[in-house]
């Protein structure tokens, strides 16, 4: 219920300009940041049926406040059942990147613990079995909604 609340208090409060920012608020904090649709991606040797719907939910709520970015822009992807190895074995592993218009640039290491950490709690993947690629990207190279960020 808490995050439903959330949701619906972010996408009531915000407000897109030209230069797409926005301005948000929750019940502790007022935001003004670039609309950047923060994309993770997670490719993982972890059975689909062994992949939580809690995973992608609590990694969408923690990507928004780690990045500053409103929830309905962020978008988790799990693509599991993958073959592959790592380290020369195939105990659970993942490949993910992180993708954002911003929020990036110095905050690696702490974006990593966060996201080894969800990887841990909900697919059982040690820190030491996952890789994590991050990339800045540029407004005027993201589309979304018929037009760009940027």
């Amino acid at each position: 219920m808490r995050h439903m609340h959330l949701r619906t208090l972010v996408q009531s409060s915000c407000k897109n300009t030209h230069t797409h920012t926005h301005t948000y608020t929750t019940s502790a904090h007022t935001y003004t940041t670039s609309a950047a649709m923060p994309m993770f991606t997670v490719h993982t040797n972890v059975a689909r049926s062994a992949v939580p719907a809690a995973f992608v939910s609590e990694a969408t709520v923690e990507l928004a406040k780690a990045l500053r970015k409103p929830e309905q822009y962020v978008a988790v992807r799990v693509n599991p059942d993958q073959m592959m190895v790592f380290g020369g074995t195939d105990d659970p592993c993942a490949l993910c990147s992180l993708g954002s218009i911003g929020g990036i640039d110095g905050l690696q290491e702490k974006h990593t613990k966060l996201l080894s950490e969800l990887l841990k709690k909900h697919l059982g993947i040690p820190s030491d079995r996952v890789y994590i690629s991050f990339e800045n990207l540029k407004a005027a190279n993201v589309g979304w909604n018929n037009s760009t960020f940027g």
